[in-house]
């Protein structure tokens, strides 16, 4: 069986795959609307195919845009300090996200154009010092209007292994914030990569509309099963395919209309007879018992 050897030639965001060649050869740019590759037996994941940042890698339609370039994650910024530097328009959106975090957030700016209406922060009216980045800055958000100034910040920050989140176009960061939309507990979030933030925002609007004021509930509700023992009753364990029961039993369409009896009897069907909303200790949102 011959060898193969891969090799990354375009950026992870590219719409092209890379096809495999005998040693020795050069790797071809193949469209992924063209090409069925086969996988040979007992063939090896290639290196540059994470198995936690290509979740189909065995697929024969994995593409190289299938790599995850960066790592969606959710932070605990609570009392945590974070540095913005800039006072523009962008720079104080992101402050007023961060102090909706509980971030301690510290801003460097001669002045600041929308302050935030909420919250309470530190304010160093200023250019910024590289004594701006203590050890205990978590992360930096740069934003100011100077390219060069923003480049520095950013290449001390990383050297100091904090994370930058760099509005500037130009500047290299390591962290993005995503368009964020929230239903209670239920967060959704949704990122372009730096490609387009509008066209995220867009996206995340889109989000909000399929899932509606019902699933705040929805998700309080399936938290209160996992955090119960009233699942063990039924001999379901707590997983995706339980709670697809749920929702496919019209569980939030239930919610939606306030059909209450309903939703203690579709609990006790798929959970068991003692589950019902009173035993999960959640009251009903329209306040009757």
């Amino acid at each position: 069986m011959p060898r193969f050897r891969w090799r990354v030639t375009r950026s992870a965001r590219s719409p092209f795959s890379v096809r495999p060649g005998p040693a020795g050869t050069a790797p071809r740019l193949i469209s992924s609307l063209n090409w069925k590759p086969t996988i040979p037996v007992n063939w090896q994941k290639p290196l540059c195919f994470l198995a936690d940042c290509c979740a189909n890698w065995l697929n024969t339609n994995c593409l190289e845009s299938d790599l995850m370039t960066l790592f969606p994650a959710m932070l605990d910024l609570q009392d945590r300090l974070c540095l913005v530097v800039g006072g523009g328009t962008v720079a104080c959106r992101k402050l007023q996200s961060l102090l909706a975090a509980g971030a301690r957030v510290r801003l460097v700016a001669p002045d600041c154009r929308r302050p935030p209406v909420q919250g309470e922060f530190e304010w160093l009216r200023r250019c910024w010092r590289p004594e701006d980045l203590s050890p205990d800055v978590l992360l930096v958000v740069v934003a100011t209007d100077n390219p060069q100034v923003n480049r520095e910040i950013a290449e001390t920050a990383r050297r100091m292994n904090i994370l930058v989140n760099a509005a500037a176009v130009g500047t290299r960061g390591n962290l993005q914030f995503p368009a964020v939309r929230r239903r209670g507990r239920l967060t959704l979030a949704v990122g372009t990569e730096g490609g387009s933030p509008a066209l995220a925002g867009l996206v995340a609007d889109l989000a909000l509309q399929r899932f509606g004021p019902e699933w705040e509930f929805v998700a309080e509700l399936v938290a209160a099963l996992r955090r119960s023992a009233l699942t063990a009753a039924s001999g379901r364990e707590y997983n995706q395919s339980f709670l697809r029961l749920l929702l496919d039993g019209g569980l939030a369409e239930m919610v939606a209309r306030g059909r209450w009896n309903d939703v203690d009897q579709l609990l006790q069907t798929v959970c068991g007879g003692n589950c019902s909303l009173a035993a999960l200790g959640l009251e009903r949102p329209d306040g009757n018992p």
